[in-house]
């Protein structure tokens, strides 16, 4: 008896030490696996600083995730990630599922938008580029019979920055202080027992207030889906490189909303953009020598002015669209016609009116 008894407790002293080896050994082990696979990559490259892991409640925790693209004119970093959490359950590890929930800590995007003439030169990847990757990395890890539910995904402080070199002066489209909850995402339909959601809020260009919600199906063979979205506040004169270029005009002060709702079901969408500009009282022209862009910043002046609503000083249309996903058409005359009666007829609500009501619609 006494043999045996210290045959058992030698197992249980070699099983304790070896936990222990492979709490040590192991966060060294993720962080140099995951940095050979992310200079690997053939398009992009990066680095994770470190890890961090707990066996027993399933967590790992990396730090300082890194991304660039290879040959990027740009030295910024694609994406750049302060920690990353993970907890994950055992139980579905043996029948090959990886079920977790993760949270992302700072997480920073900064995407430059190509050269018009030559997108495949820019300094940053196209999205439909990202796009096809991700779907071709979903595809390798569907032949690897490895199943993958995040149940939740929380981004903390996250911002995105997308840059447009060709402006004068560059205009940079700035989304921080991003908090996003995301539930229920998988790589396989097995695993869906619930819609997609995300609740949204940011803070575009230091003022501008953003909030959305957004629902997808993914059970169902044609896109099913709604949201709603809206911002807020949107300081004017932040967007001048874009009224400079497109329009020929700056704005001096007025702020943007932009209400936006729409549902999609059996491959068709119906819904609405709904843009107001709020006391624009002062664009000039910013045409240059140009006689054409003369013309153009005199034409977008003066439009300002006919189609204000002088008592709520505001310019305003509600913009319909419906059809296929792939393809939606503008209710151009609808938009026109909102347009002119907001001027002259009636001013048109701000807000988000009752085109989604996701309850009714299933989510």
């Amino acid at each position: 008896m006494k043999t045996r008894s210290k045959w058992v407790w030698g197992v249980i002293v070699a099983v304790g030490l070896a936990l222990i080896g492979l709490r040590i050994y192991l966060p060294t082990l993720i962080v140099d696996q995951a940095n050979k696979k992310l200079a690997s990559m053939q398009d992009y490259t990066g680095h994770i600083d470190g890890a961090t892991m707990s066996l027993t409640r399933g967590a790992i925790t990396l730090r300082g995730l890194v991304v660039y693209q290879r040959f990027a004119r740009s030295k910024i970093p694609l994406a750049a990630v302060k920690a990353m959490d993970f907890s994950y359950e055992w139980l579905p590890l043996l029948h090959g599922e990886i079920v977790a929930k993760t949270t992302l800590h700072e997480p920073v995007v900064h995407y430059q938008l190509p050269p018009a003439k030559a997108p495949q030169k820019g300094p940053q990847p196209p999205p439909k580029q990202v796009l096809h990757a991700a779907k071709a990395a979903g595809a390798r890890r569907r032949q690897e019979n490895t199943a993958v539910l995040l149940q939740r995904i929380e981004i903390d402080d996250g911002r995105i920055e997308i840059v447009d070199p060709q402006t004068d002066p560059p205009f940079t489209f700035d989304l921080g202080r991003i908090h996003a909850v995301v539930q229920n995402v998988a790589d396989s339909k097995g695993l869906f027992k619930n819609p997609a959601s995300a609740q949204v809020s940011a803070v575009a260009n230091s003022s501008g207030a953003v909030t959305g919600r957004f629902d997808v199906d993914p059970r169902t063979e044609k896109p099913t889906f709604a949201y709603r979205l809206q911002v807020r506040h949107l300081p004017l004169p932040a967007l001048n490189p874009l009224w400079k270029k497109y329009l020929a005009v700056i704005a001096e002060d007025g702020t943007m909303d932009v209400y936006s709702e729409a549902h999609a079901k059996d491959g068709r969408i119906k819904g609405y953009v709904k843009p107001l500009l709020l006391h624009l009282n002062a664009v000039r022209v910013r045409g240059g020598k140009s006689l054409g862009r003369q013309l153009k910043g005199a034409a977008a002046k003066l439009s300002t002015e006919i189609f204000k609503n002088r008592p709520k000083n505001q310019i305003g249309t509600k913009a319909a669209f419906s059809g296929p996903v792939s393809g939606p058409a503008p209710h151009v005359f609808q938009a026109v016609w909102r347009l002119a009666a907001n001027a002259f007829v009636k001013a048109i609500k701000p807000g988000l009116g009752r085109l989604v009501d996701f309850k009714a619609l299933g989510f």
